[in-house]
């Protein structure tokens, strides 16, 4: 998809990650909703929109379900972002899914939308999302880590700020 975009013109991502196979505990334990799946998917809007953020509007505890609420973790989230660029980004996130997992990425720009569908291979279908995209994902990663090595701590330092004002604006709204 990045190589798709190039130097076109984005005004707007979506991204959508929803799991059925939940387990609360798990979630917790690897920092929430919006460190567990938060982390990747913010990262991924800022490297495919090529800036920051400069504003977040999260809505999460009013539809999150009582189970996640009551140990202090949420099931759904819908974050809006806009990009120090303009780029306009909305990340729905959902524990609730009611056909496994289901991950979708749109790019919407002059004259052009991405759609990740378009970029996976359909004739392989398997159950676990990880397991489709397993080689693809470790050829990207390990080139990724190559060329970028210097860059990738202060990333991660920065998602994870995003990350933690994401679940302190999704606590006191």
């Amino acid at each position: 998809m990045k190589k798709k975009i190039n130097k076109k013109k984005i005004n707007y991502i979506q991204i959508i990650s929803r799991s059925s196979n939940h387990n609360i505990d798990l979630s917790i334990r690897n920092g929430g909703l919006f460190f567990d799946k938060g982390f990747h998917f913010f990262d991924l809007a800022f490297w495919l929109g090529n800036s920051k953020p400069d504003k977040m509007i999260v809505i999460s505890k009013s539809i999150s379900s009582e189970n996640f609420l009551n140990k202090g973790d949420f099931s759904d989230a819908v974050i809006n972002l806009k990009l120090k660029n303009g780029i306009i980004v909305e990340i729905i996130f959902s524990r609730k899914c009611r056909f496994g997992n289901f991950e979708k990425i749109k790019v919407y720009g002059e004259k052009f939308v991405l759609d990740s569908d378009d970029f996976s291979n359909k004739s392989t279908l398997y159950n676990d999302f990880s397991v489709r995209h397993r080689n693809s994902y470790l050829h990207c990663l390990k080139k990724f880590i190559k060329s970028r090595r210097c860059l990738l701590m202060n990333e991660a330092i920065l998602t994870q700020k995003i990350c933690a004002d994401a679940l302190e604006k999704a606590k006191y709204q």
